[in-house]
C-alpha cells in the first residue's frame, strides 16, 4: 500500500508552487502600481509649478509700465546718436591736419587770415584775411585756381581795412583725400 504520507507531501509541494505564482504577478502589478502612482504625482507637482510660474509671469507682464520702457527706449536710442557722433568726430580727427596743410600751401606770404570756421565734417574753410594790397589778392585768387587740394572757393566781402590793406572773405572746399 502506498505511503499516504508521501502523497500529501507531493500534494502539498504542488501547492506550494501554483501559491508562488500569484505572489509574483501581485507583486510586478504592485510595483507598476507604484511607479504610476509615483509619474503621475511628479507630473501633477510639475504641472502645479509651471502653473504657478505662470501666474508670476503674468503678473510681471502686469506690473511693467509702458513709461519706463519707452524711457529706456528714448535713452537708448540717445546712447546711439551719441556713439554715431563721437564714431565722425573720430573718423574725421586726422582731417585737420590735413586742412590746415592746405591752407598753409594755398596761402601768399603777404595774405594774414585774422577770423577762421572750419567745418571739417564738410570740409568747408570760412576765412576772413587781410592782404597787403590787391595785386596781392589777386595773386591770392590765382594761387586757389591752381591749387589741386581746393574744389571749389568764392572770395567775398572785399574792402580796404584801417591799415593800408586789402580786407576779404573767401570760403574754401578742400577735396577729399
Amino acid at each position: 500500500m502506498p505511503d499516504i504520507s508521501l502523497l500529501q507531501q507531493e500534494y502539498y509541494g504542488a501547492q506550494e508552487e501554483e501559491s508562488r505564482m500569484p505572489g509574483i504577478v501581485s507583486t510586478i502589478a504592485f510595483c507598476v502600481l507604484v511607479i504610476v502612482i509615483g509619474g503621475y504625482v511628479t507630473l501633477y507637482i510639475y504641472n502645479q509649478m509651471l502653473v504657478k510660474r505662470a501666474a508670476e509671469i503674468s503678473e510681471n507682464i502686469a506690473n511693467l509700465k509702458v513709461g519706463e520702457v519707452a524711457d529706456t527706449i528714448a535713452q537708448v536710442k540717445k546712447l546711439g546718436i551719441q556713439a554715431n557722433i563721437l564714431k565722425e568726430l573720430r573718423e574725421t580727427h586726422t582731417q585737420p591736419t590735413q586742412l590746415f596743410l592746405s591752407i598753409e600751401k594755398a596761402t601768399h606770404p603777404a595774405v594774414s587770415f585774422a577770423d577762421a570756421f572750419i567745418d571739417v565734417a564738410e570740409r568747408k574753410i570760412k576765412m576772413k584775411g587781410l592782404a597787403s594790397n590787391a595785386p596781392v589778392l589777386v595773386r591770392q585768387v590765382e594761387i586757389y585756381e591752381n591749387d589741386d587740394h581746393i574744389a571749389g572757393f568764392t572770395v567775398d566781402s572785399v574792402g580796404y581795412s584801417k591799415k593800408p590793406a586789402t580786407s576779404f572773405q573767401v570760403t574754401m572746399i578742400i577735396k577729399d583725400y
